[in-house]
Formats: structure tokens, sequence, C-alpha cells
């Protein structure tokens, strides 16, 4: 049997064991002076996505900020309120089937970098992470994609969308998407040392798609016309005890 199209993968759940690091490993007193009052009030959240500083560049990715502030800016940070979203345009493959290009495999990445802070007297207790890949395949290819990424220096777990290889697992512009919670505990934000109204920290990603085709006259693309490359990610918040 033959899929034309791929509906949305179900999301793929793995929660963490809350985590209990030493103060001052994953993060450290910022030296802002606005108050944690103000803070808490930037887009009603007391986690503020510093996206004007934001670093994005790799083989499939080539910006730094919303709006765009570099020449041919193709990937773009934007935040709301807890949260953030990254659109990639050229995180592609192009490989349809005997095209000019005879390649097997292919693969895209990009780094990214985003400052964050949270106002003192807060902390995350959950990171979600949400990686959609848009994508065409015949049977005979596989694609995977991922995302090793650090928020405050704790480690979070790798959204892995993925389309298999085999008889009738061909789809047109369909879309692979898998998302993964990780908790935390308390103790990691609220127990970081100093008298600074926030902390001040980053979130740090190599974001990785690539795909793998049997011959050259089997159909691998990623990424092409609408079909972007997309990973959000979302925080939940709580007052510290």
């Amino acid at each position: 049997m033959t899929i034309r199209r791929i509906p949305v993968l179900a999301a793929l759940l793995l929660p963490l064991a809350a985590c209990a690091l030493e103060p001052g490993d994953e993060a450290t007193g910022s030296e802002d002076t606005i108050s944690a009052d103000h803070a808490a009030l930037e887009g009603g959240s007391p986690i503020t996505w510093r996206t004007l500083s934001a670093f994005l560049q790799g083989t499939g990715c080539h910006g730094t900020a919303n709006p765009p502030t570099i020449p041919n800016e193709d990937a773009w940070a934007i935040a709301a309120g807890a949260d953030v979203s990254m659109v990639f345009t050229r995180m592609t493959i192009d490989l349809p089937g005997n095209g000019a290009d005879p390649s097997l495999a292919q693969r895209k990445n990009c780094s990214i970098r985003i400052p964050v802070t949270i106002a003192r007297g807060f902390y995350v207790g959950q990171v979600t992470q949400t990686l959609s890949v848009g994508a065409t395949k015949s049977d005979n290819v596989d694609i995977d994609g991922g995302a090793r990424s650090t928020f405050f220096n704790l480690p979070l777990t790798s959204p892995p969308p993925h389309a298999f290889a085999g008889p009738g697992t061909a789809f047109n512009n369909g879309q692979l998407s898998a998302a993964m919670h990780d908790l935390f505990g308390p103790f990691s934000f609220c127990n970081v040392p100093g008298s600074n109204a926030i902390i001040s920290g980053l979130f740090q990603s190599n974001l990785v798609v690539s795909g793998v085709r049997a011959t050259s006259a089997e159909n691998l693309i990623i990424g092409i016309d609408a079909l972007d490359v997309r990973y959000d990610v979302q925080t939940q918040w709580f007052h510290c005890p």
C-alpha cells in the first residue's frame, strides 16, 4: 500500500526525573539591574528570550535575530512570552529522483544560541521541544531529525522525527513531527547565589536533519517550498518554594 501523504506523527513523550544540580553549575546571577517586577512583566512571563541577540549559523541556516539584521537571512528566532519558535527556510535537502545530483545522502545542521533570562524567585519546571520537518520521500528513503540542546546548561532530550524506508512508506508534502518533555525541579534555578533581579543563561542547540536513499532514482526532499523546518521550545514556569 502506497501512502501519498503522511499525517503529523504522534508526539513522543519521555519525561525526565527532576534535576538537582549544584547551584551555580548551570546559571549565574546577571549584572542586569532591572527590577524583578519589571522582568516578570515582560511578555507576561518571568522568562525572557533575548532573540535580538540570537545566533543561528550552519550549513542549513544563516540568521541572527528577528527582525532580519544580516543579508540573505533564512532562519529566525521569534519569542512569544515564555516560548520561542525557530523557522528555517534553507534547512533543505533537494534530491529528486533521477535529478542532477546523484548523491545518496545529505545532512544539514544549524548551531543555535539564544540568551534567556529568568526573574529571580521563579523557576522552569518543564521544557517542551517540538521539531517539525516537511518532506517528500519515496519508499527506499530514510529521513531523520534531531536536536542536541541545553537550557541553562541542563540537558534536554532530543525530539526524534523519523521516516523509515520500506514498502508503502512513500509520501508527498508530508510533515514529520516529534515532541519531548523534560522536567526540572526548583533547585537548579531557585538556589542560584546572588542578589541580582534576574538570572541569565543560554538556550543552546545543534539541530540536524538528514536523509539517505537507496538509489539516485528515489525522491528525497526536505524543507523545499512551503515544507519548512520548524523548532518550537515551550517552557512552564513556577514560583520558587
